[in-house]
């Protein structure tokens, strides 16, 4: 709930999406060999204000930051245009992307499933959104 309470416009997208959805896919890092850390790929919609919370947001989680995640978090809130930011922990990885191909934020998130677990309202890419960013 921390990316609701500070009011984060985003979308769960990417393999965890297509998980809700109840298909299985293998993360495949850049070398091309199955991965088992997880990763979570949050779209967010485009703005200086929203990677403003984004960051704030990620400031109150007890995460623990390496150097390299700290220096992207304040290259992320000062940057002056839109770009992608990545969190690296010991089981997962958080990574923020301002973009989802052939798709328009504003529209897709009309079309998101809202599913609440453990009382938190979490938006997931919308199913035909999330087939139209696979086959593009």
């Amino acid at each position: 709930g921390v990316l609701n309470l500070y009011e984060v416009n985003y979308m769960i997208v990417g393999g965890t999406a297509v998980g809700f959805y109840e298909y299985t896919r293998i993360s495949r890092p850049s070398l091309g060999r199955a991965e088992i850390k997880t990763d979570i790929d949050v779209w967010y919609q485009s703005s200086y204000k929203n990677r403003i919370q984004i960051v704030e947001s990620l400031k109150v989680l007890s995460f623990t930051y390496s150097e390299n995640d700290a220096r992207e978090m304040s290259l992320f809130s000062n940057a002056t245009r839109d770009d992608m930011l990545i969190i690296e922990q010991t089981n997962f990885q958080l990574n923020f992307i301002p973009y989802s191909r052939g798709l328009e934020f504003n529209t897709s998130i009309q079309n998101a499933k809202i599913v609440e677990l453990a009382g938190v309202k979490i938006p997931f890419i919308g199913y035909d959104d999330l087939i139209k960013t696979m086959s593009l």
